[in-house]
């Protein structure tokens, strides 16, 4: 029962997109679409909010995120954390068209990622250098992207995800995201199977050696 649920029942979620994915150019494509398809439109993003705001690393709308040392008495703990969540209104041009996307409607899992500096200034111990993970992701003010979304119950288009372009480049990205994930998945599988046999087989031994002082 155990390795059945293990093995069968624990099945996590991978990120995924659909095969049958639309890739609509015109208004009149997108409003064709049926109640449910997801869709992809190849535009770029802007502030939506006229007043000058602080930027980060050049991007207007970012997931900035560091790898941090979480140790404690108990033991070394290293984690990557999310130190800012910033999603503004955006204003999103698409085919001559400007939409306008609420702040927080929208993803940046798969956005552009923003790449550490190749030399940390830190070493030389002249500034401070705002340190991040290569998991961090932004956008910039009118680079290509790819908006994701769907056709709601209602027949409107909603956009759910703000991704890097080429839509290839997204897939593939994703791809490897998904094969990294499902290795650790696999592990960790692999020790629960190892420690539930082990668990069997520590019960059924005392069992086993009454019954043959029994005979």
């Amino acid at each position: 029962m155990l390795l059945t649920l293990i093995w069968g029942a624990w099945r996590p979620v991978l990120k995924t997109l659909p095969p049958d994915l639309a890739s609509p150019q015109t208004r009149e494509e997108l409003q064709r679409l049926p109640a449910g398809q997801t869709f992809v439109l190849e535009g770029w993003g802007e502030p939506a909010d006229a007043t000058p705001r602080p930027e980060w690393q050049g991007r207007f709308a970012y997931v900035h995120k560091q790898r941090q040392d979480l140790s404690n008495s108990g033991g070394k703990t290293v984690r990557i954390v999310t130190v800012e969540d910033r999603r503004p209104a955006v204003r999103w041009n698409w085919a001559s068209e400007l939409w306008i996307l609420p702040a927080g409607s929208y993803a940046l899992d798969h956005a552009p990622r923003v790449l550490p500096r190749f030399w940390p200034r830190k070493w030389l111990w002249t500034t401070r250098v705002d340190d991040w993970d290569a998991t961090s992701t932004g956008l910039q003010a009118g680079e290509p992207a790819i908006a994701l979304g769907r056709i709601s119950a209602a027949g409107q288009p909603l956009i759910t995800d703000l991704m890097q372009a080429p839509l290839e480049q997204t897939m593939e990205v994703i791809g490897v995201s998904n094969r990294d994930r499902w290795r650790l998945i696999f592990a960790a599988k692999l020790l629960l199977t190892v420690f539930a046999l082990s668990f069997l087989f520590t019960r059924r031994k005392p069992q086993a050696r009454l019954s043959s002082k029994d005979s």
